[in-house]
């Protein structure tokens, strides 16, 4: 990415609540204007077996590790599977940021701002993101 090109990462708000979902990987994902991003009981409509509130310093720990630049892995394999079984929402309403993370493939899309920008993460975030899904409660 040079210099004048705007950084594909959302910004991540700051106020407003965080929150992991443990989601259904069985899905057809699509991500745009037409998917109501959390309908009842579903994240991108996919089902919702369980979900927490992060605590406000996993959230803030989060937070800063998708918004920097070396989350990521620019030089990552391509895109495999994409069966997401973990979601994050960070903030409220219309200025949240959505993360959809595979588990398999361990690509994820991060969705906010506008942007929808598909990520391959370098291999200390696909770690904290295991740690964290693990932490989530066993189907509801």
């Amino acid at each position: 990415m040079s210099p004048k090109e705007p950084s594909p990462i959302p910004r991540f708000p700051t106020a407003g609540g965080a929150y992991a979902f443990k989601i259904d990987p069985m899905h057809d994902y699509r991500f745009g204007d037409e998917v109501e991003p959390e309908a009842e009981g579903r994240f991108f409509g996919s089902r919702i077996f369980s979900e927490m509130t992060l605590s406000e310093a996993d959230a803030r720990a989060l937070r800063a590790l998708l918004a920097s630049d070396k989350a990521y892995d620019p030089q990552g394999t391509t895109f495999r599977c994409f069966s997401p079984g973990l979601g994050l929402r960070f903030g409220d309403a219309e200025s949240a940021v959505r993360v959809v993370a595979c588990l398999e493939c361990y690509h994820f899309v991060l969705i906010g701002n506008g942007r929808v920008s598909w990520q391959i993460p370098a291999r200390n975030t696909v770690r904290q993101l295991l740690e964290l899904y693990q932490r989530l409660p066993p189907e509801a």
